[in-house]
């Protein structure tokens, strides 16, 4: 595939466009944006938004596209935002996030993972639109694509260490360090989808008002990391002094300190599931590693066919999500990536196209 095929998988438009014959017209409902300080979801010189999680409307299929396309005119949809070269075969397995034939990147993305947004959209590969049953609110679907699905993943990762966990103690302990938003999302599936009442959640903060959305939020504990700790002394609060250790890390923060902390909190055999977005380095030995028989996997995303699975598990559980939420309308984007900056969101943002 050469540069202007690549090119051609996503276009964004700000009027409406014709829909190409190859491709399928999409008009934006809601677009998610980043809770993080440092978002850069927001390009304040050209005026352009980045998402990775968007809902919208089907208007018009191309008299090109593959008769075995599921999608048609009015269906709502959310976009699976990887793309990869659509050929091989990690591509064709639907784990287009793993492709290893695109190493650039397309008109219609600042990286892989993140779209520009405007109001239509022009999608050319019909399998990266997932259905969204009118059981789930728009809203709540928008957000499913990116963070949503790399949380599920991380815990359909998780399940061989908490069934270990339950075998040997008849219970197993989960910790999620940092970023509340997702903390929740957590918290969430493992309380109201799995419904494992052996699995206890304990969420680390080092926030008081996050901590306290944790627990309303239905997390089981939560620890407050004090600023300037050792990781000695943060090891000794998360474990009360090695009585609760964890089975299983989803360290959503990925510093040096967190990761530690991780490491050192986990009973022999545990798991870690590295989501974190600082990516600091680690100096961890390989003896130490296996002594312990720890399991460290990163979660990168999800495939599209485990963000189906999430999609119809939702819909037929009907399960009620306690996801903050401040929606925006498209054109007081700039207010809402303000807020972002400043902290006064302390849930998700969302903008609002119609």
């Amino acid at each position: 595939m050469d540069a202007t095929d690549e090119r051609r998988k996503t276009s964004t438009f700000a009027i409406l466009p014709d829909t190409p014959g190859d491709g399928i017209l999409v008009k934006t409902i809601f677009a998610g944006l980043g809770r993080d300080k440092n978002t850069q979801d927001y390009d304040q010189q050209q005026q352009q938004l980045y998402s990775s999680e968007i809902c919208g409307r089907v208007l018009s299929v191309g008299n090109k596209v593959s008769l075995s396309c599921s999608v048609k005119p009015g269906d709502v949809v959310i976009v699976y935002p990887w793309l990869g070269c659509s050929q091989c075969e990690t591509c064709s397995s639907g784990c287009p996030y793993l492709c290893e034939e695109v190493p650039g990147k397309s008109t219609a993305q600042s990286q892989q993972g993140f779209f520009t947004v405007s109001n239509y959209l022009v999608i050319h590969e019909w399998q990266n639109l997932i259905k969204l049953p009118k059981e789930i609110p728009k809203e709540v679907g928008c957000m499913l694509p990116y963070w949503a699905l790399r949380v599920y993943a991380a815990i359909i990762e998780a399940k061989p260490a908490f069934e270990q966990a339950v075998v040997i103690r008849g219970f197993g302990n989960l910790l999620v360090i940092g970023n509340n938003n997702l903390e929740l999302w957590c918290i969430a599936f493992l309380k109201n989808v799995f419904c494992d009442k052996n699995i206890k959640v304990i969420c680390a903060e080092s926030s008081q008002v996050d901590l306290s959305l944790a627990l309303d939020g239905g997390a089981d504990d939560a620890v407050l990391w004090r600023e300037g700790a050792s990781v000695e002394e943060l090891v000794e609060a998360t474990t009360m002094s090695g009585y609760n250790k964890m089975d299983v890390v989803i360290d959503l923060l990925g510093s040096a300190t967190s990761f530690e902390v991780a490491f050192l909190a986990l009973h022999n055999g545990g798991t870690i599931l590295e989501l974190g977005e600082k990516g600091e380095r680690v100096d961890l030995p390989l003896s130490l590693l296996i002594e312990k028989s720890v399991g460290i996997k990163a979660v990168k995303a999800g495939s599209r066919y485990l963000l189906k699975q999430l999609v119809d598990l939702l819909a037929i559980q009907r399960v009620s999500l306690s996801i903050p939420t401040e929606c925006f309308d498209a054109d007081d984007v700039k207010t809402a990536v303000g807020k972002i900056a400043s902290a006064e969101i302390t849930g998700h943002a969302i903008l609002r196209y119609e």
